[in-house]
């Protein structure tokens, strides 16, 4: 199992949900995908995607959300986050 990172009060400023969805976005088209099959995949309504990629995410899901698209598509929380691996 990887080893957890804290992640610093600068980088929490950082974090910008509407950035994290357009990077979901973009791997989902990439992918040929609908937010409807996305929303099948992971067994989540599909409301839940178009909110979580424009960036209005609520919590509930949100995070299930982040960890299912990293197993997905085989991509980091990190770069998913941030948008570069640290």
């Amino acid at each position: 199992m990887p080893r957890k990172r804290k992640i610093s009060k600068t980088e929490l400023r950082d974090i910008n949900l509407f950035d994290i969805g357009l990077r979901i976005m973009t791997l989902r088209k990439k992918a040929g995908l609908k937010q409807e099959d996305l929303a099948e995949i992971f067994k989540i309504p599909q409301n839940t995607i178009s909110r979580v990629e424009t960036g209005k995410a609520n919590t509930n899901y949100f995070f299930e959300v982040l960890y299912k698209v990293c197993r997905k598509f085989n991509v980091s929380l990190d770069w998913l986050v941030f948008g570069k691996e640290k």
